[in-house]
Protein backbone atom coordinates (compact mmCIF):
# COMPACT_ATOMS: atom_id res chain seq x y z
CA UNK A 1 0.00 0.00 0.00
CA UNK A 2 3.12 2.10 -0.89
CA UNK A 3 4.28 3.65 -3.78
CA UNK A 4 2.23 1.93 -6.80
CA UNK A 5 -0.79 0.89 -4.40
CA UNK A 6 -1.22 4.37 -2.54
CA UNK A 7 -4.81 4.86 -3.81
CA UNK A 8 -6.17 1.41 -2.20
CA UNK A 9 -7.57 1.99 1.13
CA UNK A 10 -6.92 -1.85 2.19
CA UNK A 11 -5.49 -5.31 1.54
CA UNK A 12 -7.16 -8.58 2.48
CA UNK A 13 -5.53 -12.58 3.00
CA UNK A 14 -8.32 -15.08 1.94
CA UNK A 15 -7.59 -18.94 2.09
CA UNK A 16 -11.06 -19.77 -0.37
CA UNK A 17 -14.02 -17.72 1.00
CA UNK A 18 -12.22 -17.50 5.01
CA UNK A 19 -10.81 -14.01 5.24
CA UNK A 20 -7.79 -14.19 7.46
CA UNK A 21 -6.52 -11.05 7.53
CA UNK A 22 -6.91 -7.13 6.41
CA UNK A 23 -4.10 -4.83 6.19
CA UNK A 24 -4.85 -0.89 6.29
CA UNK A 25 -3.24 2.04 6.65
CA UNK A 26 -4.54 5.04 9.07
CA UNK A 27 -1.77 8.00 8.57
CA UNK A 28 1.67 6.43 9.54
CA UNK A 29 -0.26 3.38 11.25
CA UNK A 30 -0.39 -0.10 9.48
CA UNK A 31 -3.19 -1.85 10.93
CA UNK A 32 -3.27 -5.83 10.22
CA UNK A 33 -6.22 -7.46 11.93
CA UNK A 34 -6.65 -11.49 11.63
CA UNK A 35 -9.50 -13.73 11.83
CA UNK A 36 -7.99 -15.01 15.51
CA UNK A 37 -4.99 -14.46 17.35
CA UNK A 38 -4.05 -18.32 16.48
CA UNK A 39 -3.65 -16.19 12.86
CA UNK A 40 -1.96 -13.25 13.89
CA UNK A 41 0.79 -15.69 15.80
CA UNK A 42 1.56 -17.34 12.10
CA UNK A 43 2.36 -14.14 10.89
CA UNK A 44 4.74 -13.18 13.43
CA UNK A 45 6.72 -16.58 13.17
CA UNK A 46 6.21 -15.82 8.69
CA UNK A 47 9.56 -15.12 7.20
CA UNK A 48 9.19 -12.25 4.92
CA UNK A 49 9.56 -13.46 0.83
CA UNK A 50 9.83 -10.34 -1.87
CA UNK A 51 9.35 -10.92 -5.46
CA UNK A 52 11.84 -9.52 -7.93
CA UNK A 53 10.36 -5.98 -7.90
CA UNK A 54 13.25 -3.15 -7.50
CA UNK A 55 11.55 -0.82 -5.15
CA UNK A 56 10.29 -3.87 -3.15
CA UNK A 57 13.66 -4.77 -1.76
CA UNK A 58 13.75 -2.90 1.43
CA UNK A 59 12.65 -5.27 4.40
CA UNK A 60 9.24 -4.73 6.53
CA UNK A 61 11.36 -4.75 9.76
CA UNK A 62 13.34 -1.65 8.43
CA UNK A 63 10.34 0.36 7.41
CA UNK A 64 8.00 -0.31 10.03
CA UNK A 65 7.95 -0.51 13.91
CA UNK A 66 5.70 -2.40 15.95
CA UNK A 67 3.47 -0.28 18.47
CA UNK A 68 1.93 -2.36 21.52
CA UNK A 69 -1.80 -3.25 21.41
CA UNK A 70 -4.33 -4.97 23.69
CA UNK A 71 -5.95 -7.38 20.72
CA UNK A 72 -4.09 -10.50 20.28
CA UNK A 73 -5.66 -10.69 17.02
CA UNK A 74 -4.53 -6.98 15.51
CA UNK A 75 -0.91 -5.90 15.07
CA UNK A 76 -0.02 -2.29 14.80
CA UNK A 77 2.92 -1.03 13.19
CA UNK A 78 4.37 2.69 13.02
CA UNK A 79 5.79 3.51 10.07
CA UNK A 80 9.60 5.19 9.41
Amino acid sequence: MDKKHELIKALYLYKGQLRLGKALMKGQYLELSFQSGAYASEWDSAFEEVDNVPWLFRSFTHSFKPIQTDYDYMRVYRKN
